[in-house]
């Protein structure tokens, strides 16, 4: 009895990392439209301006997804969440 279910646990478990796997990369591919798309509304944007597009595309882009990986990267080296 113990044996079966535990393979049952197993199998479950199993399926929820396939699961969330397929989540995290269908959010990742998400996130990176978003980000690009909204990276060229700022180039088209800042055009008027005499900005070149694709240069500030770049720029707007780099910004948009550095500062939160670097604050990520830092959340991480400096340890995170501290519950009281």
């Amino acid at each position: 009895m113990r044996d079966a279910d535990s393979e049952r646990t197993a199998a479950a478990l199993g399926r929820l990392r396939r699961k969330m796997r397929l989540y995290t990369y269908a959010l990742l591919a998400a996130t990176a439209v978003v980000v690009i798309g909204g990276a060229a509304l700022v180039a088209w944007l800042l055009r008027p301006a005499g900005l070149p597009f694709r240069e500030t595309w770049l720029v707007s882009g780099v910004l948009i997804l550095g500062i939160p990986a670097v604050g990520l990267a830092l959340r991480r080296v400096f340890g995170g969440s501290k519950t009281k």
